[in-house]
């Protein structure tokens, strides 16, 4: 009579135990299925985007994934934080109060709003991310942004 509750009990403890033990095993899981999934792109096409490949970048204080590097203009950017797609429009927007004089030769400077610039660069073939990052550590500069355009592609013509 007392072997029922017993065994009871027994099995009871045991599959409590069982429960403390596996949620590690989920959470390592779950870790592995997000390092391996993969990204939607949206931009342009249903092309998706594997983080295995891509790279993790810090652009205007916010983490990018990169479709592929270098960084040009139209590449692909994801923000993981907003959930959207993006393009790399190829231009910066900085902020001086002094002037831009010694930038001239590298961009093509346009003022779009006080003591606001953006800078299109003139060289071909180039890495936006290393540009953006020698602008970063120009102490002219307050801030630094790379554009980058988060309208979507148009599926149907409109009129």
């Amino acid at each position: 009579m007392r072997l029922i509750p017993l065994c009871a009990v027994l099995l009871l403890t045991a599959g409590c135990t069982a429960d403390k033990a596996n949620p590690d095993k989920n959470v390592e899981a779950k870790v592995t299925k997000v390092a391996e999934a993969e990204v939607e792109a949206s931009v342009i096409g249903k092309d998706k985007v594997s983080t295995s490949s891509a790279t993790s970048l810090q652009l205007n204080g916010a983490k990018f994934i990169a479709a592929s590097t270098p960084l040009a203009k139209g590449t692909r950017v994801f923000n993981p934080e907003m959930s959207q797609d993006g393009v790399l429009k190829g231009s910066f927007v900085v902020q001086s109060e002094s002037g831009l004089d010694s930038l001239r030769t590298l961009y093509s400077i346009k003022q779009i709003a006080a003591e606001t610039y953006r800078l299109v660069p003139t060289g071909e073939d180039i890495d936006l991310l290393v540009m953006y990052k020698s602008l970063q550590q120009d102490v002219s500069l307050r801030t630094v942004e790379i554009e980058i355009d988060y309208s979507r592609a148009l599926a149907t013509d409109e009129y």
